[in-house]
């Protein structure tokens, strides 16, 4: 017995008019709720039958509809060469980001791992922050002293910057694909399995729309190693051509590489004598992975030709032993002498480097287009080398890795007679280098910078020795090594500075102080002892960091070296220097030696540091203490006799290594040293908090207990801005640690995966806002009353909702009953272009990031503080506190209607909760905007796309409470907070519930109050003016009306569209009657010609049920029916512009259709423009309604495409399946043009004769007229105008313009002019003349026949041909080269002209039809192609 339902199911799905009311619903109804309104617009919800670009599916996913249209036979996809390169950089940038989670998760794993303790940790951070200051400093004192050094190396930080570039170049579209980094690993493995499968498919089912261009080179230059393995492997083995194999070895990773050295074409790849030629050259030029690449290519020296090979194997030199040996000796006047040479050299090594600087980057910015420019420019640099063979200048060569560095010098690639520069290894040359590079930049520089002979590796035997030596370890190796570059090779200062640093010894040959120097056997003069020399060592330390003076070194030498000094000795003396403007003290044994020491080369050591640094508070009230400590050392300065120790040097990170380890006792000792004051030296540095909650609790109980005393208010709110972030990042670390677990647990359930981890992604929220409050719950907070005041409204602004809550307990505790209190707090004014964010203390944040729970959470709190202050209400303090709390509360509520999780039911009960406990509701215009934008997105979107306010918007923020100006329209003054109130826009229905929708006011009342006030409003004051007489009138009179059409549209409100054509052409009849709309207003225009009203057809049945809609009023009539001319009248009508013609065709169905041409019933040209703008957004419905009931003119196909979605291919098969007839006779579409214009002319000419003398660019054409001196010349110049006005075609539509170029008084000259019969006969007498011509002209086409048009160079077959469209050129030679139905026989063919410049031509067009009749048939086509193709750049391997 069949079901009750299911029979009235049947009933229903069978009643035609049901089924079709149900249809129209589901397809016109918006279902879903947009969370942004820039998500709303009138290509929302596209059906499966428009949907045919790649492109589109490609940056949509659309994964699952583009398979099923590939494995349809019936389904056109529009392929292109952009879609595919987007389809092979998509996937390229997956596994991009696939690799980089590969990576975060090595790391994590790592650091999980190798976890320290908190000491190590902290040593590690203040070791890299010193360090960060010490090259800071380095690099200041390198500008001072080697000006010239440090332009060169700037130079080639610029040129490593931009390689840089160059290496990341595919997620240069994170910006367009923030979607892709922002998948999880599993989801970026299911993109890249569809689209690999989506390209076998494409391979496999349609390889002959997909192969229109070369898929491995554009795989190669996506760098895509996923599309080229499935391009090259079976069953497709897509062949790899010369130049994409050249374009992967000088642009892509190596695997690019060896994945085509695996293919099928790579033998004939290597027969390409190019490619070994210049394979070598390439991979030297690749700043991709010029260390993979170049070390591919040794690998493999099939892909190196012979020449190349015998040149690298016979071209090992011998190299005798050095004259000169280098030892650990040096003398002073050689050294001299060196660096004299070296700085000879300089201007002439750097004139050289530029030069070849300059070739680089030639190189650089071209290789991406033109292979030829590499090789002349190393052509170039070859000539300029004295004809040596240099693949790789030392430029270059340095820019490697040590293992490729070493491997290129043994090729000896690089000119060993040129004399480089050192600075181009100085650069690279860093203390922290490991042995390894130290020892390769060693060889480099004695190979290339000395000029000198020596053995294989340029290291000398002495060193090498030593180097060698097996009982030594490596660190001291590298010390060895690094003195040996200092003494020998003189780097750097910079370098040598690192050195003393690193090490706390100096190098006696680099100090011009005449004491002593050391060699490999000792002491070699000065007779010095073991304690002079240690402190000599010391003194030359503290003078490569604080520049003393020679005067002070030898100053304090003559003092220790006095009988009766009494100075010794302390080897923690050296320790004491960390940094290169940093000291720290570890035991009170080095502030008692530097008391007892009196060495001003010492004390200049002190005053001159930055940073001082404690190991203990002992140490700290030693430093400090007036009579026995470090601040009882005077000095003598500009300033007097000032300490050589401050509080200042010492208070800053003091201060922080107290707060980062909750370390009471040292932040006591500061506020007694700092007149109870904590102060930074940078304020913006960022606070370290304490890693443990215990500690930061224990620190919060220290500031409480002294009243937060010694706090800015800066200071106050950076801290426990510090506080709060700190315990997210405990928390999350927590909770990170359980998901690992978690996900370890479940990694068998895949199917459940996504689901397990959004729900433990809200788990932990919840988890984090738990834990976060129970910490706030077991704290509290106690301050001044000023610091209250200053800090209160920083933590309302930021939604620190815990914090604030403690601060409103604070201000209610007992100690403040009576006393006074002005706090200001802020509400919100602002809204942003980007969604949600909030911008303060300079720095964006994004309010979605708030817990609406939390939120909702603290209002309920706030309000039960309000409630109990309110009921007391005793005395001005309290009313004062109450003030303060409700302006928090509406603060609060303010940030509950901007984010974006906030419902209209949640709303309105915290609206009526706040209300109930008798807080005053403020009610602003920025309430209004976010009331209407939770009422509907729709509303936001109408708001923030009228006139004036993107421009109104700065920094992205547009401040809806701005003050108003003159000639402006603030939103402010639009949403009047009067009429836009809670209650108008969110309130219900008496006995309604609170969420079921039934709401006081409807959308369409809301909408229509909008409207009046935003827009109609505006555009009534402009259209009661007496004119428009600026065009600045007439432009916001249109951006006004056209704005709102595109929103009914964007909204699919077919009803609201006309509608508001209804008031625009209501505005247009007044302004008529009052004279203030002229005929020249461009906006208006429209003629009756060639309009739907006379090209209807007598078969119609449009108006079978429908009446002829009325003439409009007729606005000009320019001339009377004259003698000779019977003139086509005038009527307006407001002209559509561009963007709402399109958008019509994405949202009207046939019956809108229907109305809107009533509408446009005597405008010229509307069922043309109706017509062809269906085609080109492939509503092939309306085409063909239009085809059956008015006669169209048109032109087939619309080549070049310059629209979008026009897809000539299915323009024609539909016009073959239902109008074979209009495209039977190609040459009909030319004649019919010309028959038209014929036509039409002689009706249009007076106005148009009218129009053009009035027009301002045919300003001397008008003078010359109106002021002729002879019949003559007033003939002439009227018959160029009437050549040029006949060359228009008038049945075109008229286009949308903003501004009229007519001159309204020139226009009645010319008026009155042709009332004047001599004029008229003038007229007819040229015209007459001019028509003659155009129809004898029109008689030759048609005698020349049918087969004519395929003569021509410009017709559709030659044009598809020619951009390569395949699958049309099949459709046109099918239905009339080999179509038996055609009664017109027309052949399409090649022509020899057109095949003349192959260049022009797409080239897979020519493959794809090299054995197709069309040229295997015709041996003259045949011949001069295969011509041509013998010199083409990829195709001469495939034709040859």
């Amino acid at each position: 017995m069949i079901d009750i339902n299911e029979k009235l199911f049947w009933k229903v799905f069978k009643n035609k008019v049901l089924i079709n009311q149900i249809f129209y619903f589901i397809h016109n109804v918006e279902w879903i709720d947009y969370e942004n309104h820039i998500q709303i617009h009138a290509n929302n919800r596209i059906k499966f039958k428009y949907i045919h670009s790649l492109q589109f599916m490609v940056k949509n996913n659309q994964w699952e509809i583009l398979k099923m249209k590939i494995n349809s036979k019936s389904e056109f996809i529009d392929i292109n060469r952009e879609s595919i390169e987007l389809l092979f950089t998509t996937l390229a940038n997956l596994n991009i980001v696939l690799e980089k989670h590969n990576e975060n998760e090595q790391i994590k794993e790592r650091e999980k791992e190798n976890e320290e303790s908190k000491e190590v940790e902290e040593k590690v951070e203040l070791e890299s922050e010193l360090e960060s200051k010490e090259e800071e400093e380095e690099e200041e004192e390198e500008e001072e002293e080697e000006e010239e050094e440090e332009e060169e190396e700037e130079e080639e930080e610029e040129e490593e910057e931009e390689e840089e570039e160059v290496d990341y170049d595919i997620l240069e579209l994170e910006n367009e694909n923030l979607q892709i980094i922002s998948l999880t690993k599993d989801e970026i493995k299911i993109k890249i399995s569809n689209i690999k499968e989506i390209l076998s498919l494409f391979l496999l089912k349609r390889k002959e729309e997909f192969e229109i261009c070369d898929l491995t080179e554009i795989a190669i230059q996506c760098n895509c190693l996923d599309g080229l393995r499935v391009l090259i492997s079976e069953p497709h083995s897509i062949e790899i051509y010369p130049p994409s194999f050249k374009f992967a070895i000088l642009n892509c990773g190596a695997p690019i590489v060896e994945e085509i050295i695996k293919s099928k074409s790579f033998s004939k790849l290597i027969t390409d004598d190019s490619i070994k030629q210049e394979s070598l050259k390439y991979s030297l030029s690749n700043f991709k992975d010029r260390n993979g690449m170049t070390n591919l290519i040794l690998d493999n020296p099939i892909l190196i030709s012979d020449s190349i090979l015998e040149f690298i194997n016979n071209s090992t030199i011998s190299y005798p032993q050095p004259k000169r040996l280098f030892t650990l000796q040096n003398d002073n006047l050689q050294t001299k002498s060196n660096n004299k040479n070296n700085k000879n050299n300089k201007n002439k090594n750097k004139n050289d480097n530029n030069n070849n600087n300059n070739n680089n980057n030639n190189n650089n910015n071209n290789n991406n287009n033109n292979n030829n420019n590499n090789n002349n420019n190393n052509n170039n640099n070859n000539n300029n080398n004295n004809n040596s063979y240099e693949l790789v200048p030392l430029e270059s060569l340095v820019k490697y890795n040590d293992n490729t560095i070493n491997r290129l010098m043994k090729l000896n690639l690089t000119n060993t007679k040129k004399k480089y520069s050192p600075t181009i290894i100085n650069h690279k040359l860093k203390i922290k280098s490991s042995i390894q590079e130290t020892l390769t930049y060693l060889k480099l520089y004695l190979k290339y910078c000395k000029g000198s002979n020596y053995q294989e590796n340029g290291i000398p035997s002495s060193l090498q020795t030593l180097l060698n030596e097996k009982t030594m370890d490596d660190v001291e190796k590298l010390k060895i090594l690094q003195k040996f570059i200092i003494t020998n090779l003189k780097p750097s200062t910079r370098y040598y500075r690192s050195f003393v640093l690193k090490y706390k010894e100096t190098i006696p040959s680099m100090h011009n102080d005449n004491y002593f120097v050391f060699t490999s056997n000792g002491i070699d003069s000065g007779d010095f002892n073991d304690r002079e020399s240690k402190f000599l060592n010391l003194f030359r330390c503290i003078s490569m960091i604080v520049e003393s003076s020679e005067e002070l070194l030898h100053q304090s030498m003559y003092i220790i070296n006095q009988p009766n000094s009494t100075v010794e000795w302390n080897s923690s003396i050296l320790d004491m220097i960390v940094g290169y403007d940093t000291l720290k003290f570890s035991t009170i044994s080095q502030i008692d030696w530097i008391l007892n020491c009196n060495l001003d080369i010492v004390y200049s050591l002190i005053s001159n540091a930055r940073y001082i640094q404690f190991n203990t508070l002992e140490t700290v009230e030693r430093a400090l203490d007036p009579i026995n400590g470090l601040v009882s050392i005077k000095k003598l300065n500009i300033r007097g006799q000032t300490s050589i120790i401050s509080f200042n040097q010492i208070g800053d990170s003091l201060l922080r290594k107290a707060i980062r380890n909750g370390d009471i006792d040292i932040l006591k000792f500061i506020l007694s040293k700092n007149n109870q004051n904590f102060t930074f030296k940078d304020n913006e540095m960022p606070l370290e908090i304490p890693s443990t909650i215990e500690k930061i609790k224990k620190l919060i109980d220290y500031f409480n207990e002294i009243n937060h005393i010694g706090f800015t208010s800066r200071l106050f709110f950076r801290f426990y801005e510090a506080v709060s972030n700190k315990i997210n990042k405990i928390n999350n670390n927590n909770n990170n640690n359980n998901n690992n677990n978690n996900n370890n647990n479940n990694n068998n359930n895949n199917n459940n995966n996504n689901n397990n981890n959004n729900n433990n992604n809200n788990n932990n929220n919840n988890s984090n806002n738990n834990k976060k409050s129970e910490f706030f719950k077991s704290i509290k907070i106690r301050a001044t009353i000023k610091l209250l005041e200053e800090t209160l409204n920083y933590f309302v602004q930021r939604c620190h909702f815990e914090i604030v809550q403690l601060l409103i307990e604070c201000i209610c505790s007992p100690s403040f009953q009576q006393k006074d209190v002005s706090f200001q707090i802020d509400l919100k004014g602002t809204i942003c272009q980007e969604k949600n964010l909030n911008i303060y203390f300079g720095e964006s944040y994004n309010i979605s990031d708030i817990n609406i729970e939390d939120l909702v959470f603290h209002i309920e709190s706030l309000l039960q503080v309000h409630e109990s202050l309110f009921k007391k209400n005793n005395s001005r303090f309290d009313r004062s506190k109450t003030h303060a709390v409700q302006m928090i509360l509406n603060f609060y509520f303010q940030v509950l209607i901007q984010t974006k999780d906030a419902t209209i039911k949640l709303v309105k009960e915290v609206y009526n909760l706040i209300l109930n406990k008798y807080c005053q509701m403020i009610h602003t215009s920025h309430h209004a905007f976010f009331y209407l934008n939770l009422r509907s997105r729709k509303f936001t979107k109408y708001i923030l796309t009228r006139l004036n306010l993107k421009e109104d918007f700065i920094f992205g923020n547009y401040n809806i409470e701005q003050p108003e100006t003159p000639g402006s329209f603030p939103l402010r003054s639009s949403l009047d907070t009067r009429v836009f109130t809670f209650d108008y826009i969110l309130g219900s229905t008496k006995g309604s519930g609170e969420n079921d929708g039934l709401f006081k006011n409807s959308f369409d009342d809301i909408l229509k109050e909008l409207m009046e006030r935003l827009s109609h409003s505006h555009a009534e004051r402009i259209s009661l003016s007496s004119t428009f007489s600026s065009v600045s009138d007439k432009i916001n009179f249109m951006n006004y009306m056209d704005q709102d059409l595109e929103f009914c549209l964007d909204i699919k409100r077919i009803d609201q569209f006309f509608g508001k054509l209804d008031f625009i052409n209501g505005l247009i009849d007044r302004g008529i009657e009052r004279g203030s709309v002229t005929p020249s207003e461009a906006f208006l225009q429209g003629y009756t010609s060639s309009s739907p009203s006379n090209t209807l057809l007598p078969t119609s049945t449009m108006f079978n049920d429908r009446e002829l809609p009325k003439l409009q009023k007729e606005i000009d009539s320019t001339i009377k029916n004259g003698l000779h001319f019977s003139e086509n009248r005038l009527y307006y009508s407001y002209i559509l512009p561009d963007i709402v013609k399109e958008k019509i065709f994405r949202v009207m169905d046939i019956e809108d259709i229907i109305k809107l041409i009533q509408y446009y019933y005597y405008v010229k040209a509307t069922q043309d423009s109706i017509y062809s703008r269906a085609i080109k957004n492939n509503r092939f419905d309306i085409a063909s309604f239009m085809l059956s009931n008015f006669k169209i003119s048109f032109k087939f196909p619309i080549l070049p495409i310059t629209t979008k979605n026009y897809y000539p291919e299915l323009e024609f098969q539909f016009l073959i399946n239902n109008f074979p007839e209009l495209i039977a006779n190609p040459n009909r579409f030319e004649i019919n043009k010309t028959l038209s214009n014929n036509e039409l002319f002689p009706t249009m000419i007076l106005r148009k004769v009218v129009e053009f003398f009035g027009e301002s660019k045919n300003e001397k054409e008008y003078f010359k007229f109106v002021e002729a001196l002879t019949p003559e010349i007033k003939e002439q110049t009227l018959e160029n105008a009437i050549i040029s006005l006949r060359e228009i075609r008038y049945n075109e539509p008229i286009e949308h313009s903003y501004q009229s170029y007519c001159f309204i008084d020139r226009e009645e000259v010319i008026r009155d002019l042709f009332k004047q019969n001599e004029n008229q006969i003038l007229l007819k007498t040229i015209f007459d003349r001019v028509q003659k011509k155009y129809l004898n002209e029109f008689n030759q086409l048609i005698e020349k026949g049918d087969q004519y048009y395929t003569e021509r160079l410009d017709n559709f077959f030659l044009n598809a041909f020619k951009i390569g469209k395949i699958k049309l050129c099949n459709l046109i030679l099918n239905h009339y080269n080999y179509n038996n139905n055609n009664i017109i026989i027309i052949k399409f063919k090649l022509l020899l002209d057109f095949i003349k410049d192959i260049d022009d031509i797409d080239i897979y067009s020519i493959k794809y039809f090299f054995n197709h009749p069309i040229i295997k048939d015709n041996k003259e086509i045949l011949e001069e192609l295969k011509k041509q193709l013998l010199n083409h750049s990829t195709f001469k391997y495939h034709f040859n």
